[in-house]
């Protein structure tokens, strides 16, 4: 949870826009953060960009048929629920393949190009603070603005970003029970669950099932637990008898 919040505070000042900071670094220092990091950077690709390259692989069949899939979008860093958030709408680049027939060979037929649009031209497999540490780092020292992606379903895009470098939080998978839970510097104990930023509530639920115990959740399964959904209130169809998630979280650093 703590690591989610953090990742959060980020978000909400890092509206990212297109900067010429991006294509200025150079590429010894982009080196020199993937040595850091573990080589967990790595560059950008759109989510249909193996259609563009080669129509007939059994990439791009595979692309196809997990087009309308959420789930197998959310385990892709550079795919989004809303795929106008993978596309620049201020110039028209994207990489996108027709949402209702995505077969249709007319989507990567000329003059269609694939560009990376408003998806982050670099992500950074994000495994624990250290991680989140250097790309602050190395956002102070470039000029190359930050954004956070975890499953990619925020309404309003902030998990893109043209020529940012985006922390994805997506395989940040902990998660844990606490049946006397007591927050830092409180004394009262609470049943508890503490979960990875990259927890979705497909995960959660199967969790809260093997333990037993009730969790307030959204209905779309592919969201994740912790961050926008909580920070926004968190709106489920238990809410009625026991509060949004927001009201059951415990600590908030």
């Amino acid at each position: 949870m703590t690591m989610s919040l953090v990742l959060l505070a980020l978000l909400a000042g890092a509206q990212a826009e297109e900067q010429a900071h991006f294509s200025n670094t150079p590429t010894d220092i982009w080196a020199a953060l993937s040595t850091r990091l573990g080589g967990r950077v790595f560059k950008a690709k759109p989510f249909a960009e193996p259609c563009f390259t080669n129509a007939t692989s059994a990439e791009c069949a595979s692309i196809q048929e997990l087009y309308q899939n959420e789930k197998a979008r959310t385990h892709q860093a550079g795919g989004y629920t809303w795929g106008q958030w993978e596309g620049c709408q201020d110039t028209g680049e994207q990489c996108l393949l027709d949402f209702a027939v995505p077969t249709d060979e007319a989507a990567t037929a000329s003059p269609n190009t694939c560009a990376l649009g408003s998806i982050p031209d670099h992500f950074i497999d994000v495994r624990g603070p250290a991680d989140v540490i250097a790309a602050y780092e190395f956002s102070k020292e470039t000029g190359i603005p930050l954004v956070v992606k975890n499953t990619g379903h925020d309404f309003k895009g902030r998990s893109s970003g043209r020529g940012s470098l985006a922390l994805w939080t997506h395989n940040l998978k902990d998660i844990s029970y606490d049946a006397a839970f007591v927050a830092e510097g409180c004394s009262d104990a609470y049943p508890a669950v503490t979960a990875g930023a990259g927890v979705q509530f497909l995960e959660a639920f199967q969790f809260a099932e093997e333990n037993n115990i009730t969790l307030v959740g959204g209905s779309d399964a592919t969201v994740g637990f912790a961050g926008g959904f909580t920070m926004g209130g968190g709106h489920g169809v238990l809410s009625p008898v026991l509060g949004l998630a927001a009201d059951r979280a415990l600590p908030l650093p």
